[in-house]
């Protein structure tokens, strides 16, 4: 009787409490088995203390999963472990998608834990992978890409978890994943302006997927840059066109929306000038520029001069541009007038060959040089600094730019120093000569 009284007075088992599935995704069409954690798992245990053989264990759960449809599969084979999980087998399963988990104790009593197991699409059914609707796109601007992998129905392969390739057009191949229930996602760029662009997707040779065509147009207007221009003309000709582009960030051709001004300078502006068209007769110093635009550039001073441009609407750009000196058609004398003692050797006579503009410019041939130094009394020429070697010839060599002599007076005097080259003309410099 006391131990009817203490068994009637303890409280009753609690209902089972499912809290997880192991594993918690699970192939379609392929048997599985699942681990189901919790609490309250307990066995049913019935003692007969008169009749010690009449007692035993009860541990005959039950575990039920139960579709969104309503659809009810028991595992088979369920064992109470150790530690006080559930273990049982479940059939191969064919309706996807998110499952219930009910266990059932030995006295009857039910847990049940809502969407705890999803069956999905075996990874191994993959038959292609299928890119979601790429709209129209802009260079150099990032867009996101979705790739699902569907099997030969055209179903999501959920079960899908790897990494794929991305191939795109001019850009090596990129990795895309891992999926999560058969989708992956991830932003791309394409950097030059194209038609009819296509990405494609594989995970083995056999496995492959590509968009449908998109377009990819300039992006948005960010600099200006010189383009087609020519690296050289000659000092006096009206070089160019130098075109000016409205480019994106990667470089594309690109069109403002709307127009923007701009200056035109050149550096050093000694001898350069800016015009608007081939023969050099409209001058210029600016203009508007939504596209494309060109201009010409004349210089009568040989170097390499820089072109700058400066937009209202993006940064300035520059371009150097090597200016050549023209024909030689004439001679100078471009040392300094020099004065000397009478007896002393002068410093070098430098005479050069030069364009019609003034630059330094190379004969084409060699050009022989005659001297005369006026009044000639007392006077001697010198090829060395020394005046030691008479000057026996004086010429401009092929290709050459200048040629050198000394001279030397005994006597003080007031001199005419001239060069005659002839065809080049002659160049003529004054010297004085004091006791």
């Amino acid at each position: 009787m006391l131990l009817a009284c203490a068994c009637a007075g303890a409280p009753a088992p609690s209902s089972p409490q499912p809290s997880s599935v192991t594993p918690s995704r699970v192939a379609a069409g392929a048997p599985s088995t699942l681990t189901i954690g919790g609490m309250g798992f307990d066995a049913e245990i019935f003692t007969d203390w008169r009749r010690p053989s009449w007692s035993e264990l009860r541990a005959d759960f039950a575990v039920t999963v139960v579709a969104e449809s309503g659809a009810e599969t028991a595992l088979a084979a369920v064992t109470l472990l150790e530690d006080g999980s559930l273990s049982g087998e479940l059939p191969a399963m064919s309706e996807r998608g998110l499952y219930d988990v009910v266990v059932t104790d030995p006295r009857g009593n039910t847990g049940t834990l809502t969407g705890a197991l999803r069956v999905v699409t075996s990874a191994e059914s993959i038959a292609s992978f299928v890119f979601d609707a790429i709209e129209p796109q802009r260079a150099g601007v990032p867009f996101a890409v979705g790739v699902t992998a569907v099997d030969e129905a055209g179903r999501t392969v959920e079960g899908f978890d790897g990494v794929a390739s991305l191939l795109m057009p001019d850009v090596a191949v990129l990795p895309i994943g891992p999926f999560v229930l058969g989708r992956a996602r991830r932003f791309v760029t394409v950097a030059q302006p194209a038609t009819g662009v296509k990405l494609s997707a594989f995970f083995t040779l056999s496995l492959i997927g590509v968009s449908a065509p998109f377009d990819v147009t300039p992006g948005e207007a960010a600099r200006v840059a010189f383009i087609d221009a020519p690296a050289r003309f000659t000092a006096g000709a009206c070089g160019g066109p130098f075109t000016l582009e409205v480019q994106d960030t990667f470089g594309n051709p690109a069109s403002a929306s709307a127009m923007s001004a701009f200056t035109l300078a050149v550096n050093p502006p000694e001898g350069g000038q800016l015009f608007a068209d081939a023969a050099c007769g409209a001058a210029m110093a600016g203009g508007t520029l939504q596209g494309r635009t060109s201009f010409f550039v004349r210089s009568t001073r040989a170097g390499r001069p820089e072109l700058r441009v400066v937009p209202e609407a993006w940064p300035s750009a520059t371009r150097a541009v090597d200016v050549d000196a023209g024909a030689a058609v004439g001679l100078e004398i471009v040392s300094a007038p020099q004065v000397l003692a009478a007896g002393m050797c002068s410093r070098a006579v430098r005479v050069r060959a030069r364009d019609a503009f003034g630059n330094a410019s190379p004969v084409e041939s060699a050009s022989a040089l005659e001297v005369s130094i006026g009044p000639a009394t007392g006077v001697t020429l010198h090829s060395d600094g020394a005046c030691a070697s008479p000057l026996n010839v004086l010429e401009l060599s092929a290709g050459g730019l200048e040629a050198r002599f000394h001279f030397r007076s005994a006597v003080p005097a007031m001199l005419t120093v001239s060069v005659d080259g002839g065809v080049l003309g002659v160049a003529a410099q004054g010297a004085e000569v004091t006791p």
